[in-house]
């Protein structure tokens, strides 16, 4: 991996002969750029060679057998899809691999670039880690026993020192460490059969220049003395202070990346002298020892380290999936779309915005659709519940406290405004903050200041306010409970997200939708009279409860289709569903017959709709697969999908 690291490898996967020049003058002075033409060449490109970066062309034929072996075999190479006009995403592809980046066309130089140099560096962070493991296997194999104490530290030293004893056949073996602060050794383990009371040695410190152990650590070379009281560098106050007596020792010392941390040191041959062959087994055993200790205390921090990057990772395989063109958010219904159109313009700016509606209509996906496409994508995206956390915490949790700030706070801690610092902050319920943090929030949003509490130092943080509520906030603005200020600074964007009895043809896409995610690997079917019962059904809880209903009905569902009867009572209670539109209320016999007329319009376009979604569900999509299926004309069902403003995207 070295060579991947010191010249990166770029392989960029197209079999487009006019752009893919294009694209490498894109990366000229990114790194090696290797271009493919074919899967199998792109595949045996990264088995023989050290790719730090792909980059797959949207139109590019891919297998997806070959891409799944090569996710499984290079896990650590990020993925860069460069979008086409008018080509669905490669749902293969993504299925196979995790993709790092998406460029949407147009391409931007300065996009390609800046997404390359990310991915670069994501990959040399990764192959920092897989180097990591690597070493901490080795060093498990070449020293099983002393290793497999890494997370134990008073156990490693102490089998280290009996280990050290025992193979040496010796008197006693100590570890000596230094304490870099006060600059002195000390015994924090050791093995001595000599002494009577272990406890007198663990009391002694002497100056980290005194001694064989003090040279050693010094000079980071090791020591055989076979008789001490020929030694003029040897201490004896440590044999004076134990009332014991040392004739021979060795000293090795205890080197590691960072420098000499102690030397470990054997005295008193049982039988004979110690030898040259002794102490290059003692240089050995401190070589491990050395790592182990080194490692036993960087165990946490790897521990740490390995946690965040195993949580980033599984965060950002599930926000990929939303981040591009608006995935993951399903509607067709012309009123839902308008809210989309709405988002789209909205997303890459810096407005603050204000989204509205009822509990369960999906206000959360909508501010990740926010910030998932615009430039703070990559940057961290917050969120914060006003209504779930007390209001005397709420404070400490906006803006964040310094140690000792009130009873409790025994560290200082990071607010939500300083963890979204460059990201956007999420306040959900924003209409449940009191006057007092209204206050102090609008101060934020007009200077771009943060102050801890306990603190009198202000910070300067980047980040974009996304605010949500269910509530009537100007009815709040009359009544006085909400800072008419702090409105109109969030209001910039207003977003009002409809019911879902006010978007009854979202519905199928919806049922479809939870099933494939309740219900994975096979999913569970639905009929139709269950599909007309929730068709018809008003759904106050909104999105949310029709996705714990469709929960319950899998759960309940003895087969493979939801009937009826796996529905709750207050569905099934619905007998009819409302007109789709409101007719006036003929007076004449002329009125009576246009009525009945408009009736049968209505109705029959409210047919039609359903059967072209209830097809275009079923081929997701796919104009031409739902002709053959319908036994339709194409160019006729096209027709229609414009007369409806479906938008065949959203059921891919």
């Amino acid at each position: 991996m070295e060579g991947a690291m010191n010249a990166p490898k770029i392989l960029l996967l197209s079999q487009d002969t006019a752009q893919a020049p294009l694209l490498q003058d894109f990366l000229a002075g990114q790194g090696e750029v290797s271009l493919c033409t074919s899967p199998a060449e792109g595949f045996r490109g990264c088995r023989h060679g050290e790719v730090s970066l792909i980059l797959v062309d949207e139109s590019f034929s891919v297998a997806h057998s070959i891409w799944q072996q090569a996710a499984a075999t290079f896990p650590w190479i990020p993925w860069i899809v460069l979008g086409r006009p008018h080509t669905p995403a490669l749902p293969h592809l993504v299925n196979s691999v995790t993709v790092y980046r998406y460029v949407p066309w147009p391409w931007k130089e300065a996009e390609i670039r800046r997404c390359v140099q990310e991915g670069l560096h994501h990959a040399e962070q990764m192959q920092t880690l897989v180097a990591q493991s690597a070493r901490l296997s080795l060093l498990y194999q070449t020293a099983a026993t002393l290793h497999s104490f890494h997370d134990d530290y008073t156990t490693l030293l102490k089998v280290s020192t009996e280990k050290g004893k025992e193979l040496l056949k010796a008197e006693a073996c100590s570890i000596i460490l230094l304490d870099e602060e006060r600059q002195e050794l000390f015994f924090p383990i050791f093995s001595d059969e000599r002494l009577a009371d272990q406890q007198s040695l663990a009391e002694i410190r002497f100056p980290a220049h005194e001694g064989l152990a003090g040279r050693a650590l010094r000079e980071g070379r090791s020591f055989l003395v076979t008789d001490v009281s020929q030694e003029p560098g040897f201490y004896p106050k440590v044999d004076e202070y134990t009332n014991l007596t040392t004739r021979s020792l060795l000293c090795v010392p205890l080197r590691t990346s960072r420098g000499n941390i102690g030397v470990i040191e054997v005295i008193n041959k049982k039988e004979g002298e110690f030898t040259q062959e002794d102490l290059n087994f003692l240089e050995m055993l401190g070589t491990n020892v050395a790592v182990a200790i080194e490692n036993a205390r960087f165990y946490q921090t790897l521990l740490a380290e390995n946690e965040r990057y195993r949580a980033e990772n599984i965060h950002l395989k599930r926000e990929l999936q939303d981040r591009h063109r608006f995935e993951g958010i399903i509607g067709v219904s012309q009123n839902f779309l308008s809210v989309l159109e709405v988002v789209k313009q909205a997303a890459p700016t810096q407005a603050p915005a204000l989204i509205t509606g009822e509990s369960g209509t999906g206000k959360e996906l909508i501010a990740k659709a926010l910030h998932y496409n615009s430039h703070r994508a990559d940057k961290p995206f917050v969120v914060l519940n006003c209504a779930a956390i007390p209001r005397d915490l709420l404070e400490s949790e906006l803006f964040g406290h310094e140690r000792g700030a009130f009873t409790g706070a025994l560290n200082a801690k990071k607010g939500k405004f300083e963890l979204a610092d460059g990201g956007t902050l999420f306040l959900d319920e924003i209409g449940d903050l009191d006057l007092s943090l209204q206050a102090k929030l609008l101060r934020v949003l007009q200077t771009g200041e943060v102050q801890r509490l306990g603190s009198e130092h202000l910070k300067m943080v980047d980040v974009r306010i996304i605010a949500a509520t269910n509530q009537n906030l100007k009815q709040m603005l009359e009544q006085g409970t909400f800072r008419p200020d702090l409105y109109y600074r969030l209001n910039v964007i207003p977003i009002h997200l409809p019911p879902l009895r006010e978007r009854r043809e979202d519905i199928p896409l919806l049922i479809h939708h939870f099933l494939q995610k309740l219900s994975p690997g096979k999913p569970v079917g639905i009929d139709a009279e269950a599909t007309a019962l929730l068709m018809r059904y008003d759904f106050p809880g909104n999105i949310r409860e029709l996705e714990n209903i469709l929960h319950r009905a899998v759960i309940l569902c003895r087969g493979r289709t939801i009937t009826p009867a796996e529905l709750p009572e207050e569905v099934k209670e619905i007998e009819r569903s409302p007109l789709p539109f409101s007719p006036k209320v003929p007076e004449t016999n002329e009125e009576l017959k246009a009525a009945k007329a408009l009736a049968r319009q209505k109705a029959s376009e409210e047919i039609e709709r359903l059967f072209l979604l209830h097809i275009l569900q079923k081929t997701r999509g796919n104009v031409s697969a739902a002709a053959r299926l319908a036994g339709i004309n194409r160019s006729w069902l096209q027709q229609m999908v414009s007369k409806f403003h479906i938008d065949v995207k959203a059921f891919r």
